[in-house]
């Protein structure tokens, strides 16, 4: 328990590779003394670094393995099982491995109760209101989803949860073209607490949430969400920053600059293994493609970006993607044809998984640290 403890504190000191050294030293102590419910709690830390890593693959098989000795333990209703179900339903949201996410949450809202696990509890609510908003879920059942947790974090002193669900209602107003009230909400809430910060930065961020007129306030809003991450060390963050100036970019035509970002936020979330983000830059690459002439590379692209925005329940993605290639093949079908008598392979979600005994899993708690700066591409940018 003290191992786990002292891991605690480096992670809050952000020095990851210590941790997981200290939380892999705890969870051998566990296993020498078959403390299951032990092990499993450094398991659970080791996860959150990996997080913060940005290797989320790796994360949800330390809290599967977690929650499987919670269940051993006949714990799975213990703060700490709970803790462990939470978490993996956002690591899987964090993928955008949305229908997963979603059923943990949903199990998770049937398992506890405003009396009990009130936290979790309104925390999946949430869960499934956000992801409902990014699935296109019916507007009426977001709103009820969001005005129930709300009355529950005013019941249970739930402060920051309950600025937690204005950004939501801001998210859908947002996605309902209602701009100006988004905006306000946004701005309202911005720098009042960490917890949203980064929300608020990137919906304010993203050019498609706010079109064309908004172009130049929605590229400072790029700038700023970068200078976030970068400060704040969010990888995450960081290449969905450089995918949304990309964007700003390829509206400007201007075409290198907008490729060398998507190129580099696709890299990042290939690494990560975030399914609709690397699908957005395989969409907008395939754009320059074809602008460029590259009908056959864009194809490519395309086709390569449909199942992650299937994986991700996409609806949008997968028509516009739909749309491309039924143009493309209309106005050249020469290029086409010798696309599919070529028979290009179809890239499947990543299926990287990083097991015990690779070299993302060796070493000292420095060389942790090192390996993983290598891998995550942060240092090339």
């Amino acid at each position: 328990m003290f191992m786990t403890s002292l891991a605690g504190y480096k992670v809050l000191a952000g020095e990851y590779g210590k941790a997981i050294t200290l939380a892999r030293g705890a969870q051998r102590l566990a296993r020498l003394s078959s403390n299951l419910y032990r092990e499993a709690e450094a398991l659970k830390t080791e996860a959150y670094c990996w997080d913060m890593l940005g290797n989320f693959q790796h994360s949800l098989i330390l809290l599967y393995r977690a929650r499987n000795l919670v269940e051993l333990c006949d714990m799975l209703e213990s703060t700490l099982g709970n803790a462990i179900w939470y978490n993996q339903a956002y690591v899987h949201q964090m993928k955008s491995e949305y229908a997963q996410a979603r059923q943990i949450a949903m199990e998770i809202t049937q398992a506890t109760s405003p009396d009990q696990y009130v936290d979790s509890h309104v925390g999946s609510l949430l869960r499934i209101a956000m992801i409902d908003i990014l699935i296109g879920g019916s507007k009426h059942e977001v709103t009820c989803m969001v005005n129930n947790a709300k009355m529950l974090c005013q019941s249970a002193s739930l402060i920051d949860m309950e600025v937690y669900c204005e950004i939501i209602i801001a998210c859908l107003k947002l996605r309902e073209g209602d701009c100006r009230t988004a905006r306000e909400i946004f701005l309202k809430y911005l720098w009042t607490k960490p917890e949203v910060n980064e929300d608020c930065l990137e919906e304010m961020a993203n050019i498609e949430n706010w079109g064309k007129p908004n172009l130049e306030e929605t590229s400072t809003w790029s700038v700023v969400y970068l200078a976030y991450s970068i400060k704040f060390q969010e990888r995450l963050a960081l290449y969905k920053a450089l995918l949304f100036l990309g964007k700003i970019f390829l509206i400007n035509k201007e075409d290198l600059t907008a490729e060398s970002l998507f190129t580099v936020a696709l890299d990042g979330f290939t690494y990560m293994d975030i399914h609709h983000s690397r699908a957005d830059c395989m969409l907008y690459l395939g754009d320059l493609a074809c602008r460029q002439g590259k009908f056959t590379k864009a194809s490519t692209l395309w086709k390569e970006a449909r199942p992650l925005f299937e994986c991700s329940l996409q609806a949008l993605g997968i028509s516009r993607i739909d749309g491309r290639l039924a143009e493309l093949e209309q106005q050249h079908g020469v290029e086409m044809e010798s696309l599919a008598r070529l028979n290009v392979p179809i890239i499947p979600p990543n299926p990287m998984i990083i097991i015990p005994g690779s070299p993302l899993c060796t070493g000292t708690g420095e060389e942790v640290e090192a390996q993983a700066e290598n891998t995550g591409i942060l240092a090339s940018v």
